[in-house]
């Protein structure tokens, strides 16, 4: 049997353990998430392999994925990884996971805006936000749902849910 190595949260702050089940991981925990990473107590590529591994357990409910950008991110997380193997720290976000939503352009994958005339659409330029936080050292696990032309939970796949209640939908 193969284990994964998953996050969870403790009165004493993060721990990491193996196991088939996967934990929340809450977004106010970056910093802490950041922490390990730069502690080496876990990988980012241990890390990406839990968004990523969430993002596509629930997607299938939430419809918030538009692409995962996998292989981007494996690559990313390795080179973060090695970067702190060098001794380089590029600062809080150093190998931390996002997603982008797809308005904002990334080389060789699709930017839809969420519109189906341009759900096979490639900007082969780097958005500013992008610039920034790859230089940050943070790892693009997926291009997110965007309401067509970045209004309303509307998209060319579906309808976008609220994670917190999937009986609302989620817009923005």
């Amino acid at each position: 049997m193969h284990h994964h190595t998953f996050l969870t949260r403790t009165t004493h702050g993060i721990k990491k353990f193996k196991c088939f089940v996967y934990k929340i991981v809450d977004v106010h925990q970056i910093i802490e998430l950041g922490e390990l990473i730069k502690t080496k107590q876990i990988t980012s590529e241990e890390l990406t392999q839990n968004f990523l591994h969430r993002l596509k357990r629930y997607n299938h409910v939430l419809e918030a994925v538009v692409t995962y950008t996998e292989e981007l991110a494996y690559k990313q997380a390795k080179e973060a990884n090695e970067m702190l193997a060098q001794g380089i720290y590029l600062g809080p976000l150093h190998g931390i996971p996002y997603g982008l939503k797809d308005i904002i352009s990334v080389p060789q994958y699709k930017t839809t805006w969420g519109s189906k005339t341009f759900k096979d659409q490639v900007l082969n330029i780097e958005a500013w936000v992008y610039k920034r936080l790859k230089s940050s050292g943070a790892v693009l696990v997926a291009k997110l749902v965007s309401g067509s032309l970045a209004y309303d939970d509307i998209w060319f796949g579906g309808r976008t849910r609220n994670p917190w209640n999937i009986e609302e939908y989620s817009t923005g």
